[in-house]
């Protein structure tokens, strides 16, 4: 018996689809398996399966109306902020206002002090003036006071 090339070949690849034969049917017999223990769970739990999605719409619903509480309280929250946006502008007008009113008061002040200042002097002056007038004077010229 004479064992060619071609001879080999062919059994080592005959006897790889064998094997590989043997793996899908083991596979296929694994899948099947895995399918009838699914289906027993799902026939186990038909019920709450079932309960569930009999409750699902009250579910729908009940998410329905708290997505609509939800827009309302957040359309509210908006007239809030709007509120609050109004009063934050009032407030800022008035805080300018009131910057307006101290920087022109202060710069007022600055010149009121000013004059106060001179205005203290020229008392001071007439002041002197009219005390001068009321000393006595020596007979060598000197006041006396």
């Amino acid at each position: 018996m004479e064992i060619t090339l071609d001879g080999f070949l062919r059994t080592v690849l005959l006897a790889l689809a064998g094997v590989a034969m043997a793996l899908l049917a083991y596979l296929l017999w694994q899948l099947v398996g895995l399918v009838r223990r699914i289906n027993g769970l799902v026939d186990a739990n038909r019920g709450k399966v079932d309960d569930t999605l009999g409750a699902l719409p009250g579910a729908i619903k009940s998410a329905e109306e708290a997505m609509t509480g939800i827009k309302a309280v957040a359309d509210g929250a908006e007239g809030v902020i709007g509120s609050v946006k109004g009063i934050t502008d009032k407030a800022a007008d008035m805080v300018g206002n009131v910057d307006r009113v101290v920087t022109g008061a202060a710069s007022r002040a600055g010149g009121t002090a000013g004059n106060i200042i001179e205005i203290a002097k020229t008392v001071a002056e007439v002041f002197r003036y009219f005390k001068g007038l009321f000393k006595k004077k020596d007979d060598d010229g000197t006041e006396q006071g």
